[in-house]
């Protein structure tokens, strides 16, 4: 008697499309290849699937995880405003305008 591949899926409680995909990925080693959960499998490859499935799993589990790397703290950026004599009586909005535009121009964002 054949089993269903939503029951086998069932069984190993995963779901059917993992299941289907795990199956189509070793297309030859079972020389199956599943389209739909209500396809049917002899007892013998279900072993075998079960099997290897609960394999996987298990070695997918005790596989060391890789701890993301700890983001160093740098220290702030400091910006330093370089004032201009240039000797110019411009009002103050043009002073300050002339600041920024040096600021940004040495630190190479202009």
């Amino acid at each position: 008697m054949s089993i269903r591949i939503h029951a086998l899926a069932k069984e190993l409680n995963v779901p059917s499309k993992e299941l289907i995909d795990f199956i189509n990925q070793r297309k030859d080693k079972y020389g199956l290849e599943i389209k739909t959960s209500s396809n049917a499998i002899a007892p013998l490859y279900a072993e075998e699937i079960a099997a290897d499935y609960k394999a996987m799993a298990t070695a997918a589990n005790e596989a060391p995880k890789e701890e993301p790397e700890a983001k160093e703290e740098s220290a702030p950026t400091t910006y330093t405003v370089i004032e201009s004599n240039d000797g110019d009586s411009k009002d103050d909005s043009n002073k300050e305008e002339s600041k920024i535009s040096k600021l940004f121009s040495t630190k190479g964002l202009i």
